[in-house]
């Protein structure tokens, strides 16, 4: 049987991401409760574009575009940038959604989000790709589905995996197969992109 998860690392490599960051002591946040962690990668701007390429498939587009407005509309110094058609190859990231097949256990994924230089991505080179699995997320209801997008995309800003639901956190390594009644930004992930930006 299939171990679903979202994101691009396993749940034994979440946590062993997150110890191994913490125990480098860049595990911070506003209280002593607080688990986010870094992935160690963030953009050298807080204005990151993107080229929204899911409207095509199965209306996870507008999904997208709802998840960024909540990203957007939180307290930080982080705005997402939609880059406009003919401009797509000047994003920092793009957006889509595919049919990937079960043969890859995930739900979503933040591709190459944990590849950079000197800790930082480079600027307009689509460097990360957010992707939905459609094998996993179709006929599910939108809520869920909203929440893996949101966690993807803190992957995209540089957040790591959290690996409980304690506080709460978007960036809770099972949301896509544990989905916890959220889809936007918590108090921990808003305190991680505030220390990492």
């Amino acid at each position: 049987m299939s171990d679903r998860r979202t994101s691009f690392v396993s749940r034994a490599g979440a946590v062993a991401l997150t110890t191994a960051v913490a125990s480098l002591g860049c595990v911070v946040g506003a209280d002593p409760a607080a688990s986010w962690a870094s992935l160690g990668c963030k953009w050298d701007h807080v204005g990151p574009t993107y080229w929204n390429d899911a409207y095509s498939q199965g209306g996870y587009g507008n999904g997208f575009d709802n998840m960024v407005g909540e990203w957007n509309s939180q307290n930080t110094p982080v705005d997402f940038k939609k880059i406009g058609a003919g401009d797509e190859s000047k994003a920092d990231m793009r957006y889509i959604a595919g049919a990937w097949g079960s043969d890859y256990d995930w739900y979503g994924k933040a591709i190459n989000a944990d590849v950079c230089s000197g800790g930082i991505y480079p600027n307009g080179v689509q460097h990360v790709a957010v992707s939905i699995n459609r094998t996993y997320t179709d006929g599910r209801a939108n809520n869920p589905n909203n929440a893996v997008i949101t966690h993807e995309l803190g992957h995209a800003l540089g957040l790591a995996h959290t690996p409980s639901t304690s506080p709460p956190a978007i960036m809770y390594q099972g949301v896509g197969y544990d989905y916890q009644g959220y889809w936007t930004p918590r108090t921990d992930d808003v305190n991680g992109i505030n220390a990492l930006y």
